[in-house]
């Protein structure tokens, strides 16, 4: 016997993922900006082929105003998503406290031991934490996906500085040798 799969469910799923994606590119916002005009902003235009000490100049100035724009915003996605970790892990634990609570306060009123309620496995306990702090949990992957994107912001910065230093000790030289 043979199974075939639905490829409508394929295709289903990735319609579902490109519109996420495109909400989130387009609708979410980070300091008044979405996505994608900040990948706009952060844009930064090759360096002609043949070009000069002062292309090298205003590209460098153009690097170094990203970078800091670039760190502060890292630093801050960073700041956000650490401490709603931290808010996610307190929440997690008061809501687990109040179900066991409110479990204890419920068997309370309860004269007949067999019809106690019995706490629930360690996973329902999670499940129902978890469930009454959704809104924290998505606010926390909204702050994972920013922190992303400002790390992978900060390491293309990082490369591009890397590889600027290298260009201007070449140029420099290269200009200096054609001097002598």
């Amino acid at each position: 016997m043979s199974t075939q799969v639905d490829d409508s469910i394929f295709d289903l799923s990735q319609e579902s993922y490109n519109e996420l994606f495109e909400r989130f590119e387009t609708k979410m916002t980070f300091k008044g900006y979405t996505i994608q005009e900040w990948n706009i902003a952060l844009d930064l235009k090759d360096l002609p082929p043949d070009f000069s000490l002062n292309d090298l100049e205003r590209y460098n100035l153009k690097v170094t105003n990203q970078t800091n724009t670039i760190s502060k915003n890292f630093a801050l996605a960073s700041s956000n998503y650490i401490g709603l970790k931290k808010s996610v892990e307190r929440a997690l634990m008061i809501a687990k406290q109040t179900i066991l609570d409110e479990l204890e306060e419920y068997n309370s009123t309860i004269d007949n031991p067999a019809s106690k309620k019995r706490a629930p496995s360690n996973d329902k306990l999670e499940a129902e934490a978890y469930n009454r702090t959704l809104k924290l949990q998505l606010d926390l992957s909204i702050a994972e996906i920013f922190h992303t994107f400002w790390k992978i912001q900060w390491d293309r910065i990082n490369l591009i500085n890397s590889r600027l230093t290298s260009l201007s000790v070449m140029k420099n030289t290269e200009f200096k040798m054609s001097t002598m």
